[in-house]
């Protein structure tokens, strides 16, 4: 596998478990704005856009904030246009393709646990419980659960390797002359 390939892919991956980690709200705020589209289309979208940005972030290595905040709300402006400007959830959109896109640059150009460290997907981890209870509660989002659910089996999965990084990486890997006991 080439390393342009490599990094793409990696890249694309951290991006996923990203937007797993904020898909409680997103689930929310699609149940709320687009009752009938559904979150599919709002999550393909989001990912196509960071994969976007994970280019765009390839190719415009050690630029500016301000030139990638400006290509993120260029790209997104464009696609406003493209979704059209009369539903009022493709402000909201745009708003969401825009960081999309920011993100997936600045993950493609840095170290990716800087950029999400653990104590973020601690918040999100913890946003999930209190989305679960507010799944819960209201009529409109119940039948909704199932899906948050499943999501918060996968961020389990995910969240426990995230947060014992250091640790397993100390014991698959020796780091000068020190050996780790696993």
């Amino acid at each position: 596998m080439t390393a342009f390939l490599k990094h793409i892919a990696i890249k694309f991956i951290q991006s996923a478990i990203k937007i797993l980690f904020i898909f409680p709200i997103l689930l929310l705020i699609t149940v709320i704005e687009l009752p009938i589209t559904g979150i599919f289309p709002v999550i393909s979208g989001l990912s196509v856009f960071y994969l976007t940005g994970i280019l765009v972030g390839y190719f415009l290595k050690d630029k500016s904030n301000a030139l990638y905040i400006g290509i993120s709300s260029i790209i997104g402006l464009i696609t406003y246009f493209i979704i059209g400007f009369l539903n009022p959830f493709s402000i909201l959109y745009t708003i969401m393709i825009t960081v999309s896109i920011f993100r997936g640059i600045r993950i493609s150009s840095s170290n990716w646990i800087k950029q999400s460290p653990v104590p973020v997907f601690t918040l999100l981890f913890t946003l999930y419980f209190i989305f679960n209870a507010l799944f819960l509660t209201s009529d409109n989002l119940y039948r909704h659960k199932g899906l948050l659910n499943i999501s918060g089996f996968a961020m389990i999965a995910v969240f426990l390797p995230i947060c014992s990084f250091d640790q397993l990486k100390a014991a698959f890997f020796k780091s000068e002359n020190k050996i780790y006991i696993p």
